[in-house]
């Protein structure tokens, strides 16, 4: 969930969005960028800094980790003359993701994909997944996040997209026009099936509105 914008912002309700070790709750354990707290525009007014100010109005419109996921996106070729390519997150070869938590609009699922592949002369593909029966991804915006918080990545899906309910969502480059494509930003145009806007090579936090 997201916490109030305004209204009674408690030391339990902070809690109870981002986590902690015990229940003697200090907020300096909530910095920006620590154990608890990713560095995503929707936390900008949380410190970065764990011995900086901080205060309970610092974490109105805040989210936890709860609403994202996370992992190291990279990239995979065989080599040779017909080549195996993946790049992304969670796919054959490529590094597991880390945080499998992620929340879609009010949505909650776990998440463990999201990669482009292309083996030989196979059409080229992109997967993610798994979304738990109800999830919705037509026209569904999902956002990438470096480790400071700057976005990397952003696409909506193309609508009438697979929902993904109780499985993966996959397009492939056999999809006829239109297919889902990058952007804005990074790679805007490129359609998502491409295996060389995810080969980001850095920790990536996942968020889909």
């Amino acid at each position: 969930m997201v916490l109030p914008s305004s209204g009674s912002l408690s030391y339990n309700t902070i809690r109870a969005e981002f986590g902690s070790p015990s229940s003697n709750v200090y907020l300096s354990l909530y910095y920006r960028g620590g154990p608890y707290t990713y560095q995503v525009p929707r936390n900008n007014n949380i410190t970065t800094n764990s011995g900086g100010t901080i205060s309970v109005n610092n974490f109105y419109g805040a989210a936890g980790r709860g609403d994202y996921a996370r992992g190291v996106f990279a990239n995979y070729s065989s080599g040779g003359k017909l080549p195996t390519l993946y790049a992304g997150c969670g796919g054959p070869n490529l590094p597991g993701m880390g945080d499998t938590s992620l929340r879609t609009n009010v949505f909650s699922t776990g998440f463990t994909k999201c990669f482009a592949g292309s083996v030989a002369l196979n059409p080229g593909s992109f997967t993610m997944g798994p979304f738990a029966p109800g999830n919705q991804n037509s026209s569904r915006t999902y956002y990438f996040y470096n480790s400071s918080g700057a976005q990397q990545r952003q696409f909506t899906w193309r609508s009438g997209a697979p929902s993904g309910s109780g499985g993966d969502t996959t397009e492939t480059t056999l999809q006829p026009a239109p297919r889902t494509q990058m952007g804005p930003g990074p790679y805007s145009g490129t359609f998502v099936t491409s295996t060389i806007p995810w080969n980001i090579g850095v920790a990536t936090t996942i968020r889909g509105f």
